[in-house]
């Protein structure tokens, strides 16, 4: 029946997972400094006491490797500023292979698609439909639609990797691979650890970068070379490590408090860079709680502070069998499990996954092409969770700019995490399996809107709405924005101006655009025409000919010239035309007209005040009745236009005042002769 446990299966399984190979012990020393600028200092000691020696410096950690004679390096291991020595100790791949379990083929289970493989079904195609573990990961492949991980750079610190599988070159970065395994100086994998993990990674996150770290060897590792991996992969701008080993050490011994303490500076080392961390759970099948309480075991690098530590689960959303779990699990996810019905193991249940093609897989004769092959554990399931953590930095990067804080990347996650066991947080699950699809549409609903800033001319004193100077408006639930000026610009000031605009959706969600804007003046100002009168050869100014000078910039700055110069020397009537400039130079012709009239000069005037006095003649009374002689004055007939009368010195107006007065004079005395001479007749 399904489920019912195998248990020599289970116990094969298990020595392969627990004991496995353990590396050489070397003579050297690993110790830890307080500070590193104790280095030189003890270097200098070391040379005295030391015959021969080499150093390995991890400086960001204060780690140090000394390689010597053994005798001396033990005499060596209290030195005063030493804080903690020791020898580091081998770390493990944390997975199992199918041919780890010793079976043949007739006992295994194949699955449907694998029965009935067509020809036309290649190996691409097949692991594509065997791949259950990444259709729980992206919702069906549903969360592709919004991120697949594209510029994201991932860490992958494990036993290299084929660099030449075909799933996988497009989507290797060599430019800072590196070993750190002395007898493997190359990324090839020849553990075949590597290349399944990557294999998942770019399954979920088929577009980010994945740059190989190699620390294990074809059978184990070295602590001190992941630690080393750990710092160079956060100096080479890494953004997620993905750690899919682990070790066990115990808490108060001198060794583990070494390994312990020097995974914990480098964890922290990577989250003060913004550096997210994954690691395997673990495949004890052990509560880690448990231990670290009774035993004071510690299982690394998962229970560091700061690790996203990863369970494994099966098919059906159990916790697998092998996983170990506790206090310290953030999340879970696919591991596949060994499954037995009626005796035979249903592969099915395993994760189908990437395999060096440079190594034999040896599952020709169940259909499994070279490359490829079945495997379990938490290793498996960290790199899901890697990846999913991947996506969501890649779309938050998209979207604003920046990646997300690793608080914010922790809190948007679990909050959308699908519980197994309806708990918050349990000790088998964490937070439950990421769900990525539901945590980037919660990221949609904080984008804020986006626009274009148009780098527009606008002519001086006209004022233009902010929302006028946007395009391409873009809001996440398509209502309308408000867009309003963090300052408002000087639309009166001529030139370049610096613009910064507050667009806001319905959610509240703000973006500030910035952009220039020139504010010139392109329009030549205005003036009404005056019409000129003037005497011949008056003086001439162009501002006599315009009134109410208008300009958008500033009239006071208006320049008024003749655009030709006009003369006052002739009689007559003539067209002006005047130039207004403006402060920007802009022109305008104004068409105005001038008027000139003939001048009379004093001599002139005098002249003909003596033929006006020549025509008045005045007769002395006599004694005859006779009417008197009415003067008569030559009178200049007006011509149709005003004429100014000519002016007269003193001279002449005493002249004429004096014969006006001789005139009253006469006339009275003659009405007092008639008036005497008509009284005398009475009598």
């Amino acid at each position: 029946m399904k489920r019912s446990v195998k248990y020599t299966l289970f116990i094969l399984i298990a020595g392969i997972l627990f004991f496995p190979v353990r590396v050489n012990a070397q003579a050297y020393l690993d110790v830890l400094l307080e500070d590193m600028a104790d280095l030189n200092v003890l270097k200098g000691d070391l040379e005295q006491a030391a015959s021969d020696f080499s150093f390995l410096e991890i400086p960001e950690i204060g780690l140090i490797r000394i390689s010597g004679n053994e005798e001396e390096l033990e005499q060596f291991s209290d030195h005063e500023l030493i804080e903690i020595s020791g020898q580091l100790l081998p770390i493990y791949s944390e997975g199992t292979n199918i041919l780890d379990f010793g079976l043949s083929s007739s006992q295994f289970i194949l699955p449907d698609d694998m029965n009935s493989r067509s020809s036309h079904l290649d190996a691409f195609d097949l692991l594509e439909q065997l791949a259950w573990h990444k259709s729980l990961m992206t919702n069906e492949g549903e969360s592709f639609a919004y991120s697949t991980g594209s510029g994201l750079r991932i860490a992958l610190i494990d036993s290299g990797v084929d660099v030449h599988h075909p799933f996988l070159t497009s989507r290797i970065d060599l430019t800072h691979a590196k070993s750190f395994v002395p007898e493997e100086p190359f990324i090839q994998d020849l553990n075949s650890h590597g290349t399944g993990v990557a294999g998942v990674i770019a399954q979920v996150a088929p577009d980010a970068t994945i740059t190989p770290y190699k620390v294990l060897s074809s059978t184990s590792g070295d602590s001190f070379w992941a630690l080393q991996a750990i710092v160079q992969a956060v100096k080479d701008e890494q953004h997620i490590l993905n750690m899919s080993f682990g070790t066990y050490k115990v808490e108060g011994g001198s060794e583990d408090d070494l390994i312990i303490e020097s995974f914990q500076r480098a964890v922290d080392y990577a989250l003060a860079h913004s550096v997210l961390l994954v690691s395997s759970a673990g495949n004890n099948g052990s509560d880690l709680d448990v231990l670290t309480e009774s035993e004071g075991i510690r299982h690394l690098p998962g229970s560091i502070p700061g690790v996203i530590a990863v369970s494994g689960m099966t098919s059906d959303y159990r916790l697998a069998s092998y996983s170990n779990f506790g206090s310290n699990i953030h999340f879970t996810a696919p591991g596949g499990d060994m499954v037995l019905v009626d005796g035979f193991l249903d592969i099915s249940e395993m994760i189908y996954g990437l395999y060096p093609t440079t190594m034999d897989n040896h599952l020709a004769d169940l259909g499994v092409p070279q490359g490829y092959s079945f495997n379990i554990g938490t290793s498996l399931a960290a790199p899901a969770v890697t990846a999913i953590l991947a996506n969501y930095q890649a779309y938050h990067l998209e979207n604003f700019g920046t990646l997300a804080s690793i608080h914010q990347v922790k809190e948007e996650t679990v909050s959308h995490a699908l519980s197994l066991d309806g708990l918050i947080h349990s000790r088998l699950f964490g937070y439950g399996l990421p769900q990525i699809t539901p945590t980037m549409q919660a990221i949609q609903a904080k984008i804020p809107p986006s626009a274009v800033f148009i780098d527009k001319v606008i002519e001086v004193n006209t004022t233009i709405e902010a929302i006028e100077l946007l395009s391409d408006i873009w809001t996440n639930d398509g209502l309308e924005v408000l867009a309003k000026y963090e300052i408002a610009p000087d639309f009166s000031s001529l030139g370049k101006q610096q613009v910064e605009i507050v667009l806001a959706d319905s959610k509240g969600n703000q973006t500030l655009i910035s952009g220039l804007i020139v504010i010139q003046d392109t329009t030549p100002p205005t003036a009404k025409a005056n019409y000129v009168q003037l005497k011949q050869f008056s003086s001439l100014d162009p501002n006599m000919f315009v009134a109410d000078i208008n300009d958008n910039h500033d009239p006071q700055l208006v320049t008024v010239t003749f655009d030709k110069e006009p003369s006052s020397e002739e009689v007559g009537s003539f067209e002006v035309f005047i130039r207004l400039t403006d402060y920007s130079g802009n022109a305008a012709i104004v068409t105005s007209n001038l008027t000139v009239i003939e001048a009379v000069t004093e001599e002139e005037a005098m002249k003909s005040v003596d033929e006006e006095k020549s025509l008045l003649v005045v007769e002395k009374p006599s004694n005859k009745k006779e009417k008197p002689v009415i003067a008569v004055q030559n009178t200049i007939k007006a011509s149709d236009k005003s004429v100014r009368l000519p002016q007269m010195s003193d001279s002449m107006n005493q002249y004429y005042f004096a014969i006006g007065i001789g005139m009253v004079l006469y006339v009275l005395s003659h009405f007092v002769k008639k008036s005497r001479k008509k009284k005398y007749e009475t009598k």
